[in-house]
């Protein structure tokens, strides 16, 4: 697997930017740290439910 260098990846996030330049979640969030949280119990769910 080739791994993208800083101006590659900077490339690709102005890309999303550009395409999708308010992007929304599912995942229901009053802050940053809510966000966070949120983010890391569906990953534990996720990882979970895959066993």
């Amino acid at each position: 697997m080739k791994m993208l260098n800083q101006e590659q990846i900077r490339e690709v996030f102005e890309r999303f930017k550009k395409n999708n330049p308010d992007p929304k979640t599912e995942l229901e969030n009053h802050n940053t740290f809510t966000l966070l949280v949120s983010v890391v119990l569906s990953a534990q769910m996720t990882d979970k439910g895959s066993i």
